[in-house]
């Protein structure tokens, strides 16, 4: 038989529990469900700035048809005596096995 007094006191004198936690002070709960709020709302800003950079960094890779562009453009046959066209080639050569 419950105790009339406390439904969540059985006869026996042992606690039900109902699968909620109850802090008996509603402004407990009220602070910790703003927090979890406010830690979300980082998190999606953070996944934004995320996208964000990500969007950034794929805008600087050059495609395949740039690459053979400015290989032929700077090859070092075609630049003769140029340590600097030896270099870009290298680079860009680099790039497209990425």
């Amino acid at each position: 038989m419950t105790n009339k007094k406390d439904p969540f006191i059985s006869s026996s004198g042992s606690t039900i529990t109902t699968g909620t936690i109850s802090f008996g002070n509603n402004n407990i709960e009220f602070q910790l469900r703003r927090q979890i709020e406010g830690l979300t709302d980082i998190i999606h800003r953070q996944e934004d700035e995320i996208r964000r950079l990500q969007a950034l960094e794929s805008q600087g890779d050059l495609s395949d048809k740039e690459i053979k562009f400015l290989l032929m453009r700077c090859h070092p046959d075609k630049n003769p005596e140029s340590d600097m066209a030896v270099l870009i080639t290298q680079k860009l050569i680099r790039q497209r096995k990425k």
